[in-house]
């Protein structure tokens, strides 16, 4: 099904040189569309029906984070296949105000650099609503690395994308922390 309401996201634009991260390329067969906001009931139906499917979550768990959906992916059918939701929370780690970023790739679509485009295009949403005032005490993301692969192929301390690892957490995942440009820490 194509999603009329949330035009893809086209090509990615030129990098601002205040954000020289790349937006690494996914699947050409996968549309991304920004939904930040902008998440409907036809919308929610379809995202609880994609994590309950991959067992990813509960329904009652699935509608409760569907407001939080900034960026949904869909193949050429038009199916969901990945998305990214984002929190604002106060980390009491390193006690400052972050989105606390997720991102799910459905298993067929997943090990083609899907995660890393879905969670760019989130990266580049929040930061942009920051910069235009979106909640000025949340500096940036946090990322919990959960993904075995990610964790032992995705190793850098910075990565392409731009969060740079500050940790662990009690369960051995990596924290991963991207600061908005032109943060402050008050």
């Amino acid at each position: 099904m194509s999603d009329t309401r949330h035009p893809p996201v086209g090509p990615a634009p030129p990098r601002d040189p205040r954000r020289p991260w790349s937006v690494p390329e996914g699947p050409r067969d996968t549309t991304l569309h920004v939904v930040w906001q902008q998440v409907d009931a036809a919308l929610t139906d379809e995202l609880v029906a994609f994590w309950t499917g991959a067992n990813a979550l509960s329904p009652e768990v699935a509608r409760g984070r569907a407001p939080e959906v900034a960026v949904v992916a869909r193949d050429a059918s038009g199916a969901i296949v990945a998305v990214s939701s984002a929190v604002a929370k106060f980390s009491p780690a390193l006690r400052v105000k972050l989105f606390h970023t997720r991102v799910f790739v459905a298993q067929p679509a997943r090990r083609q650099r899907l995660a890393m485009e879905v969670f760019a295009t989130a990266r580049d949403t929040l930061e942009d609503a920051w910069l235009d005032g979106l909640d000025p005490e949340c500096i940036g993301l946090l990322v919990e690395v959960e993904s075995p692969l990610l964790k032992a192929h995705r190793n850098q301390a910075v990565w392409e994308t731009g969060p740079v690892f500050v940790g662990r957490n009690a369960r051995g995942d990596h924290i991963r922390v991207y600061w908005f440009s032109g943060a402050r820490i008050t």
